[in-house]
């Protein structure tokens, strides 16, 4: 899929957790102007949000094209190429260090997270704004059950963790950060048929099944989802968590 389509993904899934980014922001209160560093930034979807109050703006990801699609896209800010386990950058920079939607992908997230605290000034924050928990989904009608195992087992073919979001309060804690706050992304939802943002989730789920089952069956999948959705009975749950914490000060 095209870049395009992938920047338009993230778009999606940051309108997901933009109150939640909100509600932190407020609770941890950087100083204006502050000094940001987004790890995994993508197509800078989220980071681009941060560009306002004379924010120093820094997105930071392993795939080069998306880092020079996302200067393309955003006039300001700092993209650059690099590895999440060995930062490029130097000790004690930010003021806030977050990712959003990362760790699942991720080997060893701790180190990451480790990482995230060495660039991180001391009284600094490391904000972990979304990772889901897919392995405690939740799909219903019951017809709709196996769609969820289907996916989380694609997921982890590509290298997914289903338990990501479970964790994260324990890798804050154990890196000694302090002032740790965890939470679970709100679930309140309006029972409607299926909309643009639908069609762009199963054109995602459709990519993550496709190695597994026939297209007929997918389709088929997704006449029971939508019929569902219309009927006002359609419920997909994936607990995401969120995490956060501050830096010791030396």
């Amino acid at each position: 899929m095209s870049l395009d389509f992938w920047h338009q993904r993230f778009l999606q899934q940051a309108s997901w957790t933009a109150y939640t980014r909100k509600f932190i922001l407020e609770q941890i209160s950087p100083p204006l102007p502050f000094r940001v560093l987004e790890i995994g930034c993508g197509t800078g979807a989220v980071l681009s949000e941060f560009n306002r109050q004379g924010n120093l703006l820094t997105g930071l990801d392993l795939n080069y094209q998306s880092v020079v699609f996302a200067r393309q896209k955003h006039k300001t800010g700092n993209y650059m190429a690099g590895d999440a386990y060995h930062l490029p950058i130097i000790s004690n920079t930010f003021h806030l260090c977050y990712c959003h939607y990362l760790l699942l992908w991720l080997s060893d997230p701790y180190s990451v997270i480790k990482e995230m605290q060495r660039v991180t000034q001391p009284d600094g924050w490391i904000c972990i704004f979304a990772e889901p928990d897919y392995q405690a989904r939740v799909d219903f009608p019951l017809e709709l059950e196996t769609l969820g195992l289907l996916q989380n087992q694609s997921l982890v073919a590509q290298g997914a963790s289903l338990t990501t979001g479970r964790k994260l309060a324990a890798w804050l804690a154990d890196t000694g950060l302090k002032q740790i706050h965890w939470g679970i992304i709100g679930a309140h939802q309006a029972s409607q048929p299926n909309t643009s943002d639908g069609q762009l989730e199963w054109e995602t789920l459709s990519r993550d099944l496709s190695p597994h089952i026939s297209q007929d069956e997918i389709n088929r999948y997704q006449e029971i989802d939508q019929a569902s959705r219309n009927q006002g009975k359609r419920i997909l749950y994936i607990p995401t968590f969120y995490a956060y914490g501050q830096k010791e000060k030396k």
